[in-house]
């Protein structure tokens, strides 16, 4: 679908392209109930197709709490996109 969208607007695309770009993003999520707990869904999308590639759920206090780059595995060669949080 993200390839094809590029395509609509004109950039060429070929999947499998040597560039990898990635997008990072991280979003929270509450329990239902009074008593919800909050947690931190990070989680990364491969550009163009968007596919994810990779999630993990994660507290929103203490150590490591989510929306950090260290989340993430980061290879040699990727092009990231990614919020400031």
């Amino acid at each position: 679908m993200g390839v094809a969208l590029c395509r609509e607007r004109g950039v060429a695309l070929a999947v499998g392209e040597a560039f990898q770009v990635r997008a990072f993003g991280a979003t929270p999520v509450k329990e239902p109930g009074k008593s919800a707990s909050f947690w931190r869904l990070p989680y990364r999308v491969s550009l163009p197709s968007l596919s994810c590639d990779f999630f993990k759920l994660t507290e929103t206090e203490g150590a490591g709490p989510g929306e950090s780059g260290s989340q993430f595995a980061i290879k040699e060669g990727d092009d990231i996109l990614a919020a400031r949080g």
